[in-house]
């Protein structure tokens, strides 16, 4: 499983404030919106919202994140088949530890259990290691860390008819990218599903450690082919 584990450095807050309780568009935005027709064209619509989003920001939070992606191994956690793993709440403490503390989590069982995947800052200087002094290069280049107000563009609009229009095309707009988002997750866990039924060789070895005066000693004594998941037993005896 992959954890994702975030933290947030937020600088200050932007915020549009509007003019006698109505939200005023500048010269280019006004102009654009005068441009739409009334009888609907999909093109000319979506050209729109390429350019102009589907919504627009009133209050931002900018500042600096952290974000590491861990590839955690399964058997990391306690089943109904391994007592020894961590709870659920062990293996949470462990990930902020991970991005939090600049030192090793000191948990070799952990550690030797998790590879770090993605490691990067988002805001202010990327090549600075050291964080204290990222965070105080934050100011000069901080970055979009959360959208706190929004407003539709349709919200924005008098006309009856523009504004029926713009939703019809947010509206279509949203919904692709859902089902884009959709057939990815479907393509993935086909992947995922496929990789179980692959036949995989492996190697039987026996052998032990030093003994004495005795050196170590491996030996390979049988080559297999291990099963797909649909072999493995419902039941554990």
């Amino acid at each position: 499983m992959i954890a994702i584990i975030q933290h947030l450095y937020p600088l200050y807050t932007l915020e549009i404030q509007p003019t006698n309780t109505h939200l005023e568009l500048n010269t280019h935005a006004q102009q654009a919106i005068d441009r739409l027709p009334f009888i609907y064209d999909a093109k000319t619509y979506k050209d729109f919202l390429d350019v102009w989003g589907t919504h627009v920001i009133l209050e931002t939070t900018v500042g600096g994140m952290h974000e590491k992606q861990i590839l955690v191994k399964d058997c990391i956690l306690q089943s109904n088949y391994f007592t020894d793993g961590l709870s659920e709440t062990e293996l949470e403490l462990r990930l902020k530890t991970d991005i939090l503390s600049p030192t090793s989590v000191n948990d070799n069982y952990y550690e030797n259990r998790r590879r770090i995947i993605v490691d990067h800052r988002n805001g202010g200087d990327p090549s600075v290691n050291n964080t204290d002094q990222w965070k105080q290069s934050l100011d000069d280049k901080p970055a979009l860390l959360k959208i706190n107000k929004y407003i539709s563009w349709p919200d924005l609009i008098n006309n009856s008819t523009i504004k029926a229009n713009l939703q019809i095309a947010i509206t279509y707009r949203i919904k692709s990218a859902a089902d884009v988002r959709t057939d990815e997750i479907d393509q993935v866990e086909q992947q995922k599903l496929a990789e179980l039924f692959v036949q995989r060789s492996a190697q039987g070895v026996i052998g032990h450690g030093s003994r004495g005066p005795v050196p170590p000693y491996w030996e390979i004594i049988k080559e297999f082919i291990l099963q797909n998941e649909q072999r493995c037993p419902e039941v554990r005896r």
